[in-house]
């Protein structure tokens, strides 16, 4: 990729026309949960109080989940930012929002872990007056990043982002029935500390994700594409424009396929890897730079991308992994079942490792054909539960299990009767189910109430 200052030099004159530095060597973006699939019509209490009837949940915040990587421990320059750009060309953003900075999430003065990873995460707290779908009033209650607990033991540093919000219900389910059941997004969202720039939810597809050092502040509501081609902006595009001395450290983008019909105009990408729906690198509807970027076609837009452990490059299936999620699983999101909706289709099916969260992130190696057998050879129910879990192995190829707490100490160890789990003697709260057999282990998020 590019590592130099593009500079297009204007034949028979002296004038340069200048662009941004790529420097694809320093941070990197890890791992970005940035449209997290709801709840679907399974309705759960996503919330601290369980005086609250269960619900459908339609809202990004407090679900998102963004990692970095960097040196070890280093702290991060003044003027980075993880920027979102709107990649949407909806007939409505012609002429005023295409590559659009929708978010500017400021990391400047930050560090990285001990392990080089950074991960960012919100919670959400009720403010004065909130009440619940029944009209109850529930100000104080919390809703807890699912992300919260699996990092709990990680060597990654974790900025926690406080929020205050009312809760805004409406009716999803049976618009005919007058229930209130969804809680469809928060309205008055303020920051109580940690404030970066970041207010619990992102813009999501289509949107370009980028790390980059900016020298003249907050790039929030900057157009870097003011001639709507899919190119970021030179001088000859924009002269003294803010974003022609952006240093671009990092940048992928996840396309929809939701503005190709006249009068809109298509969509946008500005990231070095494009992940887009139905759309191929040489339709007339994708608007990019063919000299930067790498295509990805897939089936539906990924809700969930990551590099592999280590990676810097920019190719799909080898660098980045991407793919569908199903809903109501957070934090160990279940890759879809369908391969077009995935890349590398070797991910098909794959659960996310907890352990991805705050740590180095899966490779293709760590996933052997026996653990994603045992994967799918298991069952287990109910969860969340009371006292106890009941397991089904299809083969019986479970040799032992282990429950585990959030901070990784091994509370329970068993090699017979391995049909059955009981947390009698557990707290309430978050544990992982480790389970071996077949020379493969796979790990089950479980929750006791």
């Amino acid at each position: 990729m590019k590592k130099a200052i593009l500079l297009l030099t204007c034949l028979g004159s002296f004038c340069v026309a200048q662009a941004q530095t790529y420097d694809n060597s320093t941070y990197f973006i890890n791992e970005i949960v940035a449209s997290p699939p709801n709840s679907s019509s399974t309705l759960v209490n996503h919330t601290d109080n369980s005086n609250i009837a269960d619900h459908k949940f339609d809202a990004d915040d407090t679900f998102e989940y963004f990692e970095f990587r960097g040196t070890p421990n280093a702290v991060i320059d003044d003027g980075v930012y993880f920027i979102v750009v709107d990649g949407d060309g909806d007939d409505s953003d012609v002429g005023n929002n295409i590559g659009k900075v929708r978010d500017a999430i400021n990391l400047s003065g930050l560090s990285f872990g001990s392990n080089g990873i950074l991960a960012i995460v919100a919670n959400m707290t009720f403010e004065t007056g909130s009440v619940d779908q029944n009209g109850v009033n529930i100000e104080g209650t919390k809703m807890i990043n699912p992300y919260a607990d699996a990092l709990a033991a990680s060597g990654a540093n974790v900025i926690t982002v406080e929020l205050e919000g009312t809760p805004v219900w409406n009716d999803e389910l049976d618009p005919m029935d007058g229930s209130l059941d969804t809680l469809n997004n928060f309205t008055s969202v303020t920051a109580v500390t940690n404030s970066i720039g970041y207010d619990g939810t992102i813009n999501d597809q289509s949107s370009t994700y980028m790390l980059i050092k900016s020298t003249t502040g907050s790039p929030k509501d900057l157009i870097i594409d003011t001639d709507e081609n899919g190119i970021i902006d030179d001088s000859t595009a924009a002269p003294g424009a803010d974003h022609l001395s952006w240093t671009i450290y990092d940048s992928v983008s996840i396309l929809d396929d939701d503005d190709i019909t006249s009068p809109e105009v298509g969509e946008f990408a500005y990231g070095q890897i494009i992940f887009v729906e139905l759309l191929t690198e040489n339709d007339a509807l994708l608007n990019y730079d063919n000299n930067l970027s790498t295509v990805v076609t897939l089936e539906q837009y990924p809700m969930y991308i990551a590099r592999f452990n280590g990676t810097t490059g920019y190719v799909g299936g080898t660098d980045w992994m991407a793919g569908r999620l199903n809903s109501n699983s957070f934090p160990e999101w279940q890759i879809s079942t369908t391969e077009a909706r995935n890349i590398p289709i070797e991910l098909t099916g794959t659960t996310v490792p907890l352990s991805t969260y705050g740590e180095p992130n899966i490779s293709l190696n760590t996933l052997s054909v026996t653990e994603q057998e045992l994967t799918d050879d298991i069952s287990f129910y109910p969860n969340p539960t009371s006292n106890v879990i009941n397991i089904n192995s299809k083969n019986d190829i479970i040799q032992s299990l282990e429950v585990v707490d959030v901070t990784g100490q091994i509370l329970l160890d068993k090699k017979e009767n391995l049909d059955v789990v009981d947390l009698t003697p557990f707290a309430a709260g978050l544990y992982y189910l480790n389970i071996y057999g077949d020379g493969a282990k796979i790990t089950k998020a479980i929750v006791k109430k």
